[in-house]
């Protein structure tokens, strides 16, 4: 039942980084990538379901928007829920964890959380139904493997809600040339994923 916890420093690459191991086996991952966008000096992001067609990631390049995506912005005053100094939209994150669900439900080896953050695992909120739906999908099919974009410190709050289900989280940074190297392998030849880096 791997569960992969996959962090890195601040703008380390985290989500362009499966973003492009994603383009490299489409039919292989199901659920959710929150890529970044930046307006007027301000930075956002907008849900992407990874099961639908993403554009081509061009080198040294953040991942382009695809029109299906939907955006994290508030759309009015009751779509509002605060986290710290972000705005954050109820109705996307409605989206969001519908696709996760759905991902959950899937028969795809691979789903993917991007991400999990203070939201979910200190308020119990944001994308909390689809993160549980992702858990029990994974302890129910040991054979699928469930990746989360978790940052650094909130790594022991991950590892307590995950171990909660009978689960031990395989921590994956992408600042660390090795785990990226298992990471990128593993999940473009579809090779099982080994859970045997720093737990």
């Amino acid at each position: 039942m791997p569960v992969f916890a996959v962090t890195g420093t601040p703008n380390s690459g985290k989500t362009t980084r499966l973003y492009g191991i994603i383009q490299a086996r489409p039919d292989a991952f199901a659920g959710l990538l929150a890529l970044p966008v930046f307006s007027n000096g301000a930075k956002s992001f907008s849900y992407v379901d990874v099961s639908l067609p993403l554009l081509p990631l061009a080198p040294g390049e953040l991942p382009a928007v695809p029109t299906h995506a939907r955006p994290s912005t508030p759309t009015s005053g009751t779509d509002c829920v605060q986290c710290g100094p972000f705005s954050l939209s109820l109705s996307a994150f409605a989206f969001a964890n519908g696709v996760l669900e759905a991902a959950a439900a899937s028969n795809r080896p691979n789903i993917v959380l991007d991400e999990v953050g203070p939201l979910e695992l200190a308020r119990h909120e944001g994308l909390l139904p689809g993160l549980n739906a992702a858990v029990a999908a994974v302890v129910s099919q040991p054979s699928r493997n469930l990746l989360c974009v978790v940052r650094a410190r909130l790594l022991p709050q991950f590892a307590a809600f995950v171990t909660s289900a009978g689960l031990a989280p395989t921590v994956l940074d992408v600042s660390d040339p090795a785990h990226l190297q298992l990471l990128t392998h593993s999940l473009t030849l579809g090779d099982s994923m080994p859970a045997t880096l720093t737990q």
